[in-house]
This record gives C-alpha cells, structure tokens and sequence, in this order.
C-alpha cells in the first residue's frame, strides 16, 4: 500500500506565530517554519507546494518575499497565502491595504486571527485547513 505524502508548506511568520498555525496545520501538511527571508528563500528553492507569509514576517518583508516567489519560472505557480495571525500587527487601517496589495500580486489573504474571533478556534482552524487544501488540488 502506498503512503500519500504530505503537502510541504512554508510558513514563514514571526517565531510567535510558528506554534499558533503549527497547532493547526501539523497533522495535515509537512511545515517548514522560517522567520527570515534567508530561511525562507532556501526552502522556496529546495521546493515547497505552497507558501504562507504573515503579513509582519521578518519586520513587514511580505511583498519581497512574494516577489521573489513570483519572480523565478520555477516557482511563480506556487499558491501564495498572506495571513495574519495575531491582532496588533499593524494599525487596523493598514490591513485591507495590504490585502489588496497581496491579491494584485496574484496571492490569497486570509485574516486567521478575524477567523477566530468570529468562529471560534475549531473552526477557524478547520476553514484554514480546507482552504488550503483547495489551493493545492
């Protein structure tokens, strides 16, 4: 019988963030956890099937690392997600901007830490764990 490989994930956010989506995410993907671009950029290099970026990963480096994601032929078709995770990121004004930013550069935003606010962490965490699974099918 032959065994289904995990889907490999890059989640690179804050080291405050890597046990709030490993929590979640841990059963259902292998993750590469990254706080800086340099981790960030190996693991994208050595291949990942989906990146996921806080949107204050490695002091607010979401857009470069987006680029440099969507800059290479061998990586550009790799589903991006900018998330956020905690709530004092940046001043609430700032998000939909950055939202918007992210989806003109072609990537998916999610507000997990809205998710889990509105439904609960079960849920939230349940609505992430589909979504994502619906970018890699």
């Amino acid at each position: 019988m032959q065994e289904m490989r995990l889907k490999k994930i890059l989640v690179a956010v804050r080291a405050g963030s890597h046990a709030t989506l490993g929590q979640v995410l841990e059963n259902d993907f292998a993750l590469i956890l990254c706080d800086s671009a340099v981790c960030a950029h190996k693991a994208i290099n050595d291949g990942v099937d989906l990146i996921i970026c806080g949107i204050n990963f490695d002091e607010s480096r979401i857009f470069d690392l987006l680029q440099y994601a969507k800059e290479h032929s061998k990586t550009k078709a790799i589903p991006f997600v900018g998330i956020k995770v905690v709530e004092e990121v940046l001043h609430k004004s700032s998000v939909p901007i950055m939202k918007m930013g992210i989806q003109c550069l072609g990537a998916e935003f999610f507000d997990f830490f809205n998710w889990t606010q509105e439904l609960g962490k079960e849920q939230a965490s349940e609505k992430l764990k589909n979504e994502l699974h619906r970018m890699l099918s």
